[in-house]
């Protein structure tokens, strides 16, 4: 939520921050302030010289003291981010960021929600900056104690604006401890909480900068840390997973790197014990906050002793455990995890995190689940996560994405993946099955050449279900009758096989006792025929069982 305005004609950046934020260019200039993976070091004093440019055109568009400016920009047009970033604050406008390419929505979310005086944007051909004027509404400018502002997905779905005042960046900062001040090698573009926290740290002069990595490959992210010789790497958990499968000799190039922090999205806990399996050398950091909630998380210190642990609270935070009935629980118990950051006196305001946990009676937090990433299925709920950790875990693909379709088969399962080599649906389809169960067995399989994600690697689950949804909406009509085609879509989704024959036997297809049980469920829920269990013996056959079914129906 965006905090009442109101108006303001002071100076509204702090005069420390800015002198904290002038020496961080200042001091040692011609250091790397920001190692890129097209080969280029930008150094402290260019971004001073960006800064400075940025200043003098927000002047010339009559931008003032506490205006609310708008900057996009993406991963390709770091640089010129940061200089406008620092530029603003040097010039004490308040800047509101969100990333190029990060949805419509959100750049809509700000001009509704905000007194935005223009927006900036990277020229295409990175050569300086382009000024978009819109008029403002007839709105109060922020209050004083606002520095600047995020939006993010939201936790509902709907974008979120998310106010950030000088004390809580300044307590963000530096946080979670204990790492190298080397460079923070990262993949999130500009604009999004996690990269903007570890910008703000490297302009402070709290870590060796930032190694951005633009265009993901596990391999060229490893190269990236390598050459710049990051000391902690930040990723969310699924691109961990993909950098694990990469071979022995791109993992040695992260021998230097001492902390990988974990983040953006709940990281499972199998995920968290591989990294300490195959990364032995690194210290693992599980850190949970959401960006309308920020600053206010937890941090853990990865331990066998409790993989699922996402660990304390960090200064400020304040977490609490809600029922069914949205009163605190007792410690140990499951419920909906809730935050808040209220580091003096009493909770003004508590977020949603859309997840469920335990706090324990030590102050540990447990995760536990992420409510929208369960769905139900063959009767049965399913962890889209699971299925997606599964697919990984094939060895079949490097990256893999679930989602609902509305219009696909059966109960609407889809994942969309990146092949390892060939595409080999079927026996994905097996081991899905053999790890998971027949109702994690998806009825759509996609193989894509990136599994659609926004700036931070969270899934846009949205845009799979769509991909999948077309692929369903363009594949040839059988010409069955409705009841062939329901108990095909019911096959299809027990047994993994698309492509079934009349004379293609259910047991020779891999079925047992518990699949004709699901199988009758089904064909009742579906069509509202009532079968003995015999009939599978009896009339094994897809085409005499599909005529049993048939006879029956009322």
């Amino acid at each position: 939520m965006v905090p009442e305005m109101a108006p303001s004609t002071v100076d509204i950046v702090p005069d420390d921050y800015r002198r904290a934020l002038r020496a961080g260019t200042g001091h040692d200039p011609d250091s790397v302030l920001l190692f890129l993976d097209d080969g280029t070091d930008v150094t402290r004093r260019r971004i001073g010289a960006l800064a400075d440019d940025c200043r003098t055109l927000l002047r010339d568009h009559g931008v003032a003291s506490g205006d609310v400016v708008v900057l996009e920009f993406d991963g390709r047009a770091w640089p010129l981010f940061v200089g406008a970033y620092l530029g603003c604050h040097l010039a004490g406008v308040v800047p509101a960021l969100v990333t190029a390419g990060g949805g419509d929505d959100r750049r809509q979310a700000l001009l509704d929600r905000l007194p935005v005086r223009c927006l900036v944007r990277g020229h295409p051909g990175g050569s300086g900056y382009q000024v978009a004027e819109v008029s403002p509404p007839d709105r109060a400018r922020p209050a004083g104690d606002v520095l600047e502002y995020l939006v993010s997905s939201g936790t509902t779905g709907e974008p979120a604006v998310v106010a950030v005042t000088a004390a809580a960046r300044m307590a963000a900062t530096g946080r979670p401890g204990g790492e190298p001040r080397g460079p923070v090698a990262l993949t999130a573009p500009p604009g999004t909480t996690a990269a903007h926290t570890a910008l703000v740290d490297a302009l402070l002069g709290r870590s060796g900068g930032l190694a951005c990595c633009t265009t993901w490959s596990p391999s060229g992210f490893a190269a990236l840390a390598e050459r710049a010789g990051a000391g902690a790497v930040l990723l969310a958990p699924a691109l961990a997973a993909q950098l694990l499968a990469l071979p022995e000799a791109d993992l040695r190039r992260l021998r230097g790197v001492r902390v990988l922090r974990l983040g953006m999205a709940p990281a499972a806990a199998d995920l968290v014990e591989d990294v300490a399996d195959r990364l032995p050398w690194l210290t693992v950091l599980n850190v949970y906050t959401t960006s309308e909630a920020w600053p206010a998380g937890t941090v853990m210190r990865y331990g066998r002793d409790d993989p699922r642990s996402v660990g304390r609270a960090l200064a400020g935070t304040r977490i609490r455990i809600l029922g069914a009935d949205g009163r605190p629980v007792p410690a140990g118990t499951p419920g909906a995890i809730q935050l808040a950051y209220a580091p003096d006196g009493p909770v003004t305001r508590w977020v949603d995190t859309a997840d469920v946990g335990r706090l324990e009676a030590d102050g540990t937090l447990v995760f536990e689940r992420r409510d929208a990433d369960l769905v139900s299925a063959g009767g049965a709920v399913v962890s889209l996560a699971a299925v997606e950790m599964a697919a990984l875990a094939s060895g079949l693909a490097v990256d893999a994405g679930a989602a609902v379709v509305e219009r696909a088969p059966g109960d609407r399962l889809a994942v969309a993946v990146v092949w390892r080599g060939e595409a080999r649906d079927e026996e994905l389809r097996r081991h899905l099955r053999d790890r998971l169960g027949a109702a994690a067995t998806p009825a759509v399989v996609l193989g894509v050449a990136e599994v659609p994600r926004d700036g931070q690697g969270k899934l846009r689950r949205a845009d799979i279900a769509r991909r999948a949804e077309d692929l369903v909406r363009a594949a040839p009509a059988t010409g069955e009758d409705p009841v062939a085609g329901t108990v095909r879509e019911i096959w299809t989704e027990l047994l993994g096989r698309p492509a079934i024959g009349p004379d293609d036997d259910f047991f020779a297809l891999g079925a047992d006792s518990l699949l004709t049980v699901l199988c009758n469920s089904l064909v009742e829920e579906r069509l509202g025929v009532m079968l003995p269990l015999s009939v599978h013996y009896d009339r094994p056959r897809f085409a005499e069982f599909t005529e049993a079914v048939r006879a029956s129906r009322p």
